[in-house]
C-alpha cells in the first residue's frame, strides 16, 4: 500500500477538487472566517425577498471554492449560467448546497441548544435561583422574559430561513 506524504498544501482544508480541462476547481472545507460569512450573507437577506441565483452564483460560489467571478463577465453571462449551467457549475453547485446544508443544520441545533438551555432557566423556581447564583431576581425575569420573546422570534427566523435554503438548493 503506497504511503501519502502530508504536506502544508494540505492543511487548507480541501474539501473536493473537480479537473475539468481548463483547470482545477477546489470546493474548501469551510472554515470560520468562511461561516462568518455565509451566515452575514444570510442575515443581509433575510429582509430581502429578491434574492436571486446570481447573487448566490457571485457570493457563495466565490466563498467555498477557488473561482473568481468578475462583475464583468457576470454582466455578460449570468442569465445563461443560472438558466442553463454548465456540467462543471452544477457539479460544483452541488457541493456548495451540500456545505450550505450542513451549516444550516449547524445553525438550526445551534439555536435549538440556545432554545434549550432557555426552557432550563424556564423551569428553574425563584429559591432554586437565590440559592445557586447571587443574582438580583428582578433582573433574571426580565431576561427571562425577553428570552422568551427571543425564542419566539428566533423560530420564526429558523422556520424563514430553512425554506429559504430550501429554495436555494434547486438553483
Amino acid at each position: 500500500m503506497d504511503k501519502i506524504q502530508i504536506t502544508s498544501e494540505q492543511l487548507t482544508d480541501i474539501r473536493k477538487t473537480f479537473d475539468f480541462g481548463f483547470g482545477e476547481i477546489i470546493v474548501y472545507e469551510p472554515t470560520q472566517k468562511m461561516i462568518d460569512e455565509y451566515y452575514d450573507f444570510i442575515e443581509s437577506i433575510n429582509n430581502n425577498v429578491g434574492i436571486s441565483g446570481v447573487d448566490l452564483i457571485k457570493t457563495l460560489i466565490p466563498l467555498f471554492t477557488n473561482l473568481e467571478i468578475s462583475e464583468e463577465f457576470l454582466e455578460e453571462n449570468a442569465y445563461k449560467l443560472v438558466d442553463e449551467p454548465p456540467l462543471w457549475l452544477r457539479k460544483v453547485q452541488s457541493e456548495v448546497s451540500v456545505i450550505v446544508n450542513e451549516l444550516s443544520v449547524l445553525k438550526v441545533m445551534s439555536l435549538k441548544n440556545t432554545i434549550n438551555q432557555v426552557s432550563i432557566l424556564d423551569n428553574l423556581s425563584e429559591e432554586d435561583i437565590k440559592k445557586y447564583k447571587n443574582i438580583d431576581l428582578k433582573s433574571v425575569e426580565s431576561k427571562m422574559s425577553m428570552l422568551d420573546i427571543g425564542k419566539e422570534k428566533k423560530i420564526k427566523d429558523l422556520e424563514a430561513e430553512i425554506e429559504k435554503l430550501k429554495g436555494w438548493l434547486k438553483w
